[in-house]
């Protein structure tokens, strides 16, 4: 019976070990692609600014449909798996601050332990919402830019002008689970949330 528990407990512990680091890839891997996302709109904003010809200005406009394309393709694959890791950091985050407020220890090691769980939670959430926030926020920037100038007269072919228009009114934006595009508030309202329902929860403990 000694040793089942203790084959138990070291496939429990690499099974956790497995979880976090896959978390931790596919957080890096989002991230990477948010980057790939802003380089292709921050040339697209500098070709703005510059002194571009009439066949210039085109190739722009299709530039930034294919990175619209591009931007709809990565939250149709994504946005399930990006909220279902914000949910699951959200719920780590929560369950180690409840483990720090309500079963506090005496050794170092245990304290350590207990502070590597939400710090490698908080990381990973700030990693994914951080990034995916700025791109839309360079998104919106661009689409507005965009929308500035006159393309009806630079595209003159009907149908890539249908294009460029359907590309242009869609909403390209990242979004967890397409029910909520990332931003700067999300991530705000998430660690409120947290810290909301901890305070309540830490004041019926001490009712009770």
């Amino acid at each position: 019976m000694y040793y089942c528990n203790q084959f138990l407990e070291i496939v429990m512990a690499l099974a956790s070990m497995l979880w976090f680091i896959a978390l931790l890839l596919f957080a890096l891997y989002y991230n990477f692609v948010c980057s790939f996302i802003r380089v292709l709109l921050e040339n697209v904003y500098d070709k703005i600014d510059a002194d571009l010809l009439p066949d210039d200005l085109e190739n722009l406009f299709l530039e930034y449909g294919n990175i619209a394309r591009c931007m709809r393709s990565v939250d149709e694959h994504f946005s399930l798996p990006v909220f279902l890791a914000v949910f699951f950091t959200m719920a780590g985050l929560f369950w180690s601050g409840y483990r720090i407020a309500f079963y506090p220890g005496d050794t170092n090691i245990y304290y350590l332990s207990l502070i590597i769980s939400p710090t490698f939670y908080l990381s990973v959430q700030l990693l994914i919402l951080v990034s995916a926030s700025i791109t839309n926020e360079l998104a919106n920037k661009v689409k507005c830019v965009i929308q500035c100038l006159p393309y009806k007269n630079f595209l003159q072919d009907p149908q890539r002008r249908f294009t460029f228009k359907k590309n242009l009114n869609q909403d390209n934006s990242l979004t967890l689970w397409k029910v909520y595009a990332m931003d700067r508030s999300l991530i705000i309202a998430c660690l409120g949330t947290l810290l909301t329902y901890g305070i309540l929860i830490g004041t019926l403990g001490k009712d009770t």
